[in-house]
């Protein structure tokens, strides 16, 4: 008896662990573009502030 208390609280942690990790993925997945777009952002004002003088490649 305690064995099974012991294995289905073992399985409920599982799915609570599994489902947080799913939401976070998708969570992360949504937020990708903007990420991408800030980081496009940022490059680009890194290279306007360094680039003023060597345009030429």
């Amino acid at each position: 008896m305690i064995l099974f208390v012991v294995l289905f609280f073992s399985a409920l942690c599982g799915v609570v662990v599994f489902i947080s990790d799913i939401k976070r993925f998708k969570l992360d997945t949504q937020m990708s573009l903007p990420r991408q777009k800030l980081i496009e952002r940022y490059v680009d004002q890194q290279e306007l502030e360094k680039g003023g003088d060597n345009n030429a490649v």
